[in-house]
């Protein structure tokens, strides 16, 4: 006997959004995005994806273990501009310490990378000649 998957599809998904959690269900989602907002394409997503990857692994200094700290050691302390030209997708990865609360006066830095089918094929600092 065949059974179809649609009855427990949407069981499953009905049981989902039933047992999401109590802050979850007071956001309000707006009718419609801006059409500023950003919009970013598969291929951008998967690029941005293989930057934030890089970065998480980098061997950058560590900043403890305090809120602050933990932001500054993931993605929280960066900023990201994306733009794909042809076959290739440039990330630009700015590192913002402000981003996370910090009142040091530490260096913004930005590093440049150029991906293509998901992989990184060039990196540099943006202060780093070519």
């Amino acid at each position: 006997m065949k059974m179809s998957m649609r009855p427990l599809l949407g069981i499953a998904l009905a049981a989902s959004l039933g047992c999401a959690a109590p802050h979850q269900q007071q956001v309000r989602f707006p009718e419609f995005f801006p059409s500023s907002a950003d919009q970013l394409s598969g291929t951008e997503l998967q690029a941005l994806k293989v930057v934030a990857d890089d970065l998480i692994r980098w061997p950058a200094v560590r900043f403890g273990e305090d809120k602050m700290a933990r932001c500054m050691n993931g993605l929280g302390a960066w900023a990201f501009s994306v733009f794909q030209q042809d076959d290739l997708v440039f990330v630009r990865a700015e590192f913002r310490p402000r981003l996370c609360g910090s009142t040091e006066v530490l260096v913004d830095a930005a590093i440049l990378y150029a991906i293509k089918d998901g992989r990184i094929i060039r990196q540099k600092g943006e202060a780093t000649p070519d």
